[in-house]
């Protein structure tokens, strides 16, 4: 945090905001206002002038800058609620500069526009109390203080977003400064909750936290400064942070390479702290990879940070450097890790502070001397070969008996899914020749999902069903056993039942009937008569 990102402020002109008060309410009461009212609108001017009147913190002004600042907003936010239009009928405009671009100039008529720039500042002090706070020691200031800082960020953001979305917004996207943009809000939000965090780290440090908490703290750390730098690494706000006429007299990337340094810092000490973990579980192996990529970021970070002449080098990573230089010596892995390294014989680790020995220079040894140190060097070089010859195969048999068992079980799988023969077995109707097609679906998806542990579920599923079909089975069959029972007992009871049935013999058929009478037909007409 003696690196700590420090933003800038926002210049404004005076704004006439008492009169403009005053003026309301005469117009709406009709009368003069009274004595109290006038003199809290003048206050709230004399306020406004004071924070308009710092050019840049120090020291000895930010902590209350910030303080009034925050008091001013309150006040503003609180007239807002009892004007219409966020105040805009006091007809005041407030202009204020970009705060990376003072040469950019914002005007608008809205006190929400008021709140906005001022939370940005407020924002902005915050963040350099705290960075005075951690110089001094007090962590647990710097943490409180910068997610303060941050709470400023997002209240601004969450002001800002419905006042410029929409199909008839309040103000017009392109007629904000860069600096209130949503990405670059959202960027500093980030940025001053990742300085909390690292704030917080520190204090886990101070206070013998495990390695373990610390470790996941760092690796917050770390996700926030990458998420702020991502935004604001971006080439349209890289361009705008950088080039001529921003933050600096000139085209100036410093403000950009200090976050890039803090990034890599960060990233560095999540290593530190993760390998300090696997220290304290005797993970040697993750331990000395873990280091590595902490010195190679910690050169990286000092690589991107400023001017060496600033003193952040020396002050910041040249003390990192050279304790990631040094390593661990621990009896068994201090020969992997000058390996890795490809380094002289390296001094004590904090991590393995029982295994020190005091390092002396290959100049100042003897023949005698050099001779055993590379007659251990050898020794300890076969001694871990050995070792990871032995892990090695360790875990190829492993691999190998697990691959063993599944093939097993699977193989155990199918012999009992073609032992239950559900379909052949079955003498219903269709649907129950079939298995229920949420088992089917199971058994095909198992492979890819669960693989052994699904199959033997589903093995287990099956064998229910089977047992359910076999006691339906034994159920018929011992009901028509029974029914069989019944017809041979009533057989036995008649025997005439059993005797084949003679049907008996057919009739002589009938005489065929006579003929009808014959019908003698008459004439259609008669003879005439004589």
């Amino acid at each position: 945090m003696s690196a700590s990102i420090i933003l800038p402020l926002k210049g404004t002109k005076p704004a006439e905001l008492s009169n403009a008060l005053l003026s309301y309410y005469a117009d709406v009461t009709k009368s003069r206002p009274p004595e109290a009212a006038a003199a809290a609108a003048r206050t709230l001017d004399q306020v406004r002038e004071r924070l308009s009147s710092i050019k840049a913190l120090s020291d000895t002004t930010a902590d209350a800058a910030a303080t009034e600042l925050l008091a001013y907003e309150r006040q503003l936010a609180a007239l807002a609620r009892r004007l219409d239009n966020a105040g805009a009928a006091l007809n005041v405009r407030f202009i204020w500069r970009d705060a990376f671009r003072p040469k950019q100039k914002v005007e608008k008529g809205d006190l929400d526009w008021e709140r906005v720039c001022t939370l940005f500042n407020a924002a902005a002090a915050l963040g350099y109390a705290a960075s005075r706070a951690f110089r001094r020691g007090a962590q647990a200031d710097a943490f409180k203080q910068l997610q303060r800082a941050a709470g400023c960020f997002a209240a601004a953001h969450d002001m800002v977003r419905p006042a410029i979305w929409g199909l008839d917004p309040r103000w017009e996207p392109a007629s904000l400064s860069p600096d209130l943009g949503l990405e670059m809000l959202s960027a500093l939000r980030d940025l001053m909750l990742a300085q909390a965090q690292h704030a917080f780290h520190q204090k886990a440090l101070d206070e013998g936290t495990s390695p373990s908490v610390r470790a996941k703290l760092a690796e917050q750390a770390a996700l926030l400064f990458g998420a702020a730098l991502r935004t604001l690494d971006s080439q349209e706000l890289r361009d705008y942070v950088t080039e001529e006429g921003s933050l600096f007299k000139g085209a100036d990337d410093s403000w950009l390479r200090r976050l890039r340094a803090a990034e890599a810092r960060a990233r560095a000490i999540a290593q530190e702290e993760a390998a300090a973990a696997a220290a304290a579980d005797s993970s040697y192996g993750a331990q000395v990879a873990r280091l590595r990529l902490a010195s190679e970021l910690m050169r990286r970070a000092a690589a991107a940070a400023p001017d060496p002449r600033s003193g952040l080098q020396s002050r910041v990573f040249q003390p990192a450097l050279e304790r990631h230089s040094r390593g661990p010596r621990t009896p068994l892995h201090s020969t992997l890790y000058s390996t890795v390294f490809r380094r002289t014989p390296l001094s004590s680790h904090p991590s393995c502070s029982r295994h020190r020995t005091e390092t002396v220079t290959t100049s100042h040894r003897d023949s005698h001397d050099i001779a055993q140190r590379q007659s251990r060097h050898r020794t300890e070089t076969v001694t871990t070969s050995h070792r990871d010859s032995h892990d090695i195969a360790q875990v190829h048999a492993k691999l190998h008996d697990l691959s063993t068992r599944t093939t097993s079980d699977a193989e155990k799988a199918q012999k009992a899914l073609a032992e239950l023969e559900l379909p052949q077995a079955l003498e219903a109707c269709e649907a129950d020749k079939r298995l229920p097609a949420r088992l089917v679906r199971a058994i095909a998806k198992a492979p890819a999902t669960g693989g052994v542990g699904v199959l033997e579920e589903l093995l287990s599923a099956c064998t229910a069903l089977e047992k359910e079909a076999v006691g339906a089975a034994t159920m018929a069959n011992e009901v028509l056993k029974a029914e069989e029972e019944k017809d041979a007992a009533l057989l036995s009871d008649e025997p005439r039942l059993t005797r084949p049935l003679v049907p008996p013999p057919l009739a002589p058929p009938f005489p065929p009937p006579p003929p009808p009478p014959q019908v003698v037909s008459i004439p259609p007409s008669l003879p005439a008569s004589a």
